[in-house]
């Protein structure tokens, strides 16, 4: 076995992550890729048997800015083995060199688990940690006055990718990593909103508006984003808003742990009862 690292411009060795990552996940990363999104903050560390890519985990490097102090978290994800290659030990080859890579480097280690394999990583020093999800505290009322953006007009998604690459912090704990907002942002999710001349990352179901992100150069009040997205009986946020001491903080997990961690950097997130983005998992 050897290792391969940050090998996004080798077409051969991406092309086989893509591979690997649709037969494991169902997606892939080309088209991200080809609209100049996947940048170095997204790093592949994968095992190469016979010049074959057989497994993978790829470090994800997370600048934050937490309470207006900046945090350099490292995310562990896209943790993957081809079926016919399992249980030979090429995870937790893969996992160790990124440990041994980065811990020394950064603030803290994390990942979202799958719930098939929660006894795997804390043997590797992971520790079960906490995640909060921000919520307004009851009904708020708004009216529509928001424009859905779609990738199919070419000069509206460049000024919304733009604004992506240029925005300001929007909350308690803030991720500056671009290239995951936009891995994320699809043809219905994305909406501008005029009289906050700001973007809007958000879904709607029967549970109510889920507000992902709000993107503009600017600081924009969530819940005038929340408002201007017509509002909802529910209204939860996916990422810790700057008035989030006056929102509620429901606790993430139940019988399943929904993040594992690795030093402080973590913790005091966990401390605070914030949570990341969640257009910063990966």
């Amino acid at each position: 076995m050897r290792i391969v690292e940050d090998y996004r411009e080798d077409a051969g060795l991406r092309g086989q992550l893509n591979a690997l990552t649709r037969q494991v996940y169902g997606f892939d990363f080309e088209a991200w890729y080809r609209a100049g999104h996947w940048g170095e903050r997204y790093q592949p560390c994968s095992a190469l048997v016979d010049g074959r890519i057989v497994a993978n985990a790829s470090a994800n490097i997370m600048d934050c800015v937490l309470d207006g102090q900046p945090l350099r978290l490292i995310q562990i994800g896209t943790v993957m083995t081809h079926p016919d290659y399992r249980g030979r030990g090429y995870s937790r080859a893969l996992l160790e060199a990124l440990i041994e890579r980065w811990l020394p480097r950064c603030d803290g280690l994390y990942l979202y688990p799958n719930n098939t394999v929660q006894q795997f990583y804390p043997r590797f020093g992971f520790e079960p940690g906490a995640e909060f999800c921000c919520r307004a505290p009851g009904p708020v009322a708004g009216r529509w006055n928001a424009r859905p953006v779609s990738p199919g007009d070419a000069a509206e998604w460049r000024r919304f990718s733009d604004a992506v690459y240029a925005a300001a912090p929007q909350g308690r704990l803030w991720v500056d990593n671009p290239g995951l907002v936009m891995f994320y942002a699809g043809g219905d999710n994305v909406f501008f909103l005029p009289e906050l001349d700001a973007y809007a990352v958000a879904e709607r179901d029967e549970g109510g508006l889920m507000l992902q992100q709000v993107i503009a150069g600017h600081p924009v009040d969530a819940m005038d984003a929340a408002r201007a997205l017509g509002g909802g009986s529910v209204v939860r946020f996916g990422f810790s808003p700057t008035n989030a001491a006056e929102l509620a903080h429901d606790m993430l997990g139940g019988a399943e742990i929904p993040v594992f961690t690795m030093g402080k950097g973590p913790r005091e997130i966990a401390r605070r009862g914030l949570g990341l983005p969640v257009l910063s998992h990966a």
